[in-house]
């Protein structure tokens, strides 16, 4: 008798009306994990080489500068002041903010009068520029090459 007891209590229990339970909240991943899957660190692969961003200007004016040495041969122009006025453009061309055409312009020359036509394309700014820090070196040069750093002072 008690078993038909319990049964019955049993039974009751499970035919009465009760709420429904509340679903759980779903459950929201971290937010890095949403954004960004896990990844090896970058340097742990054999081939990991950072990314290097490309100076077009010097990219353009090492070009024009590979045309020049040739005429260095012919000219007679000071190795050292090429070397300054490579320097020099670079710089130029970093604070005047050269466009891309005139980048691409000495990127294609295939001549140093080629060239000229890619100096006459520039803003009168960047030309002033330019002129203003060539006219330093060419002056310095006149009065004789500037004195090496082996060569003794006076």
């Amino acid at each position: 008798m008690r078993s038909w007891v319990a049964i019955a209590a049993l039974a009751a229990g499970c035919w009465t009306q009760r709420p429904a339970a509340e679903p759980a909240p779903p459950v929201r991943p971290a937010v890095a994990a949403v954004e960004r899957p896990a990844q090896p660190w970058p340097a742990s692969g054999r081939t990991y080489a950072p990314r290097r961003e490309i100076d077009r200007c010097a990219e353009s004016i090492d070009h024009f500068f590979e045309m020049v040495a040739t005429d260095v041969q012919t000219r007679v122009i000071p190795a050292g002041m090429v070397e300054e006025l490579h320097g020099v453009m670079i710089e130029s061309c970093h604070e005047t903010g050269w466009s891309d055409e005139s980048l691409a312009c000495y990127a294609a020359a295939t001549s140093t009068s080629d060239a000229g036509n890619c100096f006459q394309a520039m803003t009168a700014e960047q030309r002033a520029d330019f002129d203003g820090r060539f006219s330093e070196i060419r002056k310095r040069y006149r009065s004789g090459p500037p004195p090496s750093a082996s060569s003794p002072s006076p």
